[in-house]
């Protein structure tokens, strides 16, 4: 058992809502670090007990932070410091989205949410922000996260789980068609529904899909840590910095 302190000014409506709009991010953010979703508590109850305590504990050098593969998933303060509201309320969405995935039953429904984790991180908060999405997500990822980008291109069931063959191109060529891919997927199964995906005992479709939500919890994963380390704002489709071409 855990405790968590969610601070609220004082017992009321407003506190509640604060403090378990605070769990259930700590929880998200709990599930990446340790790869498995955490349950969140039935209720949460307002106290003076042990306050003073973890205080005490938020405070002590000796006590790391929440880490995933070196980094750190502290968006309360590290990452505000580093980009502003903006980049904590993005982050939070990612975390959020990708704890229901993890949680998802059905395979390509916890695709699509991967991948929405990912994109969430790309929109900035603007009037023009559904401008060229498809452009800025292939942009904003291949400047994130190319390394992480080459080791999906290099896994052994990339081919198979994105349907594109490697040939003799170039590793820019392949990340860009696989993000290319990623999103089309999701545009896909967004406006059109979701395919069959029932297998039973079989093993071909449901290994496909099996195959493709793996890597797609790579693929969103790897965009939430990347983001940590390094926020930033796509300018991709500001009506002065990237204008539409005219008659589109």
């Amino acid at each position: 058992m855990c405790t968590s302190l969610a601070p609220g000014p004082c017992a009321g409506y407003l506190s509640s809502r604060i403090a378990h709009g605070v769990i259930e991010t700590v929880g998200a953010i709990c599930t990446l670090a340790l790869g498995r979703p955490v349950q969140l508590p039935h209720a949460v109850f307002p106290t003076n007990e042990k306050v003073s305590e973890l205080s005490q504990r938020r405070a002590d050098p000796t006590i790391l932070g929440l880490a995933r593969k070196g980094t750190s998933l502290d968006i309360f303060d590290r990452l505000i410091g580093l980009g502003g509201l903006e980049a904590f309320q993005r982050a939070r969405s990612a975390f959020i989205t990708f704890d229901a995935a993890v949680r998802q039953e059905r395979d390509p429904v916890a695709c699509i949410l991967y991948v929405v984790a990912a994109e969430c991180l790309t929109a900035p908060y603007t009037s023009w922000r559904l401008q060229k999405l498809t452009k800025r997500f292939k942009e904003f990822f291949d400047e994130l996260m190319p390394g992480d980008l080459d080791e999906i291109v290099a896994h052994a069931n990339f081919e198979e789980a994105f349907g594109i063959r490697r040939g003799l191109r170039t590793a820019r060529a392949l990340r860009r068609e696989l993000l290319d891919r990623i999103y089309s997927y999701r545009s896909g199964q967004l406006h059109e529904g979701l395919d069959p995906s029932y297998a039973g005992i079989a093993v071909g479709s449901e290994m496909d899909n099996n195959m493709r939500r793996g890597l797609l919890a790579d693929f969103a994963e790897a965009a939430i840590l990347r983001y940590l380390e390094a926020p930033r704002v796509s300018l991709v489709g500001h009506p002065l910095v990237d204008p539409s071409e005219s008659g589109s």
